[in-house]
């Protein structure tokens, strides 16, 4: 239905919205299919939203929107659902190190956001040591909050190293550790 208001110019007038608009909000309703289909394991579908949202890219940058860094987010999370994880990583490094986050309005994810997902993906997939996973990821996922302490973005971050730092209580490896240098 977005995809049809926005090529039609005489549909955009008819319900008062501008392309830039239509387009904003296609973007946002295939990133909530996809994290939808996802959370209920419908990974196929998932990717075919995801897909979808990352043939839209080109047609989104001609009216003014950038849902590069959304698009190439729902990838990276598909991947990592599917089990290709060393992918997805990559895609995620690749996302907070060379990718706006800043500007877009198709979904609710930013360079902070960004971060504490490869700082998940990364502790999940026990690349690096807990500390460097709170120094390389989440204390600078927490610094690009500037101070916000609330919304979507902040409470993604604040709950990615909460729950970190629970599973570094529970993990018996680290446990000893922690015994052992007390």
């Amino acid at each position: 239905m977005f995809s049809m208001i926005a090529r039609n110019r005489s549909l955009q007038d008819a319900v008062h919205c501008s392309a830039a608009d239509i387009r904003s909000q296609e973007a946002k309703a295939l990133v909530q299919s996809s994290t939808i289909a996802r959370k209920r394991g419908a990974i196929q579908d998932s990717l075919a939203a995801a897909t979808y949202l990352s043939d839209l890219v080109p047609q989104c940058r001609e009216v003014g929107l950038n849902i590069e860094g959304p698009a190439q987010i729902e990838v990276a999370s598909v991947l990592w659902d599917q089990g290709e994880m060393a992918t997805s990583i990559h895609m995620l490094r690749d996302i907070v190190a060379n990718v706006n986050l800043g500007d877009n309005t198709a979904a609710s994810y930013d360079r902070s956001t960004a971060l504490a997902m490869l700082a998940h993906h990364v502790a999940e997939a026990r690349l690096e040591k807990p500390q460097e996973i709170i120094d390389n990821y989440l204390e600078p996922a927490i610094t690009e909050l500037q101070g916000r302490r609330q919304g979507p973005e902040a409470g993604d971050v604040y709950h990615e190293f909460a729950s970190f730092c629970d599973k570094q209580l529970k993990n018996t490896d680290g446990l000893e550790d922690y015994t052992r240098m007390n």
